[in-house]
This record gives C-alpha cells, structure tokens and sequence, in this order.
C-alpha cells in the first residue's frame, strides 16, 4: 500500500496560478487652451482614445 501511495505521488503534478488582479486606475488629463471650445474638443478627444 505505500507503494501505491509513492506511485501516486510521482504521477501528481502541482499546478501553480496567480489569482487574478483588479485593479482601479484613475486618470486626470487636463486641456488648456485659449479658446474653451477648443479645449473642450480635445479633452473629448483623448477620452474616446482611451475609451477605445
């Protein structure tokens, strides 16, 4: 029987795993420009390049 047990153990693989990682990540970009419009149309610029 402990044969059979040390049997077993050679055919036993461990298998390792990182557990997965949230992560929270908070973003401040800032535009400034001397027409506010203009501003404004690049700060929705770099908004929809990080969105995409």
């Amino acid at each position: 029987m402990v044969r059979s047990a040390v049997e077993t153990m050679r055919r036993c693989k461990r298998v390792y795993f990182n557990p997965p990682v949230f992560l929270n990540l908070h973003v401040l970009i800032s535009a400034n420009q001397v027409s506010y419009v203009n501003a404004l149309i690049y700060l929705s610029r770099i908004a929809a390049f990080f969105q995409s």
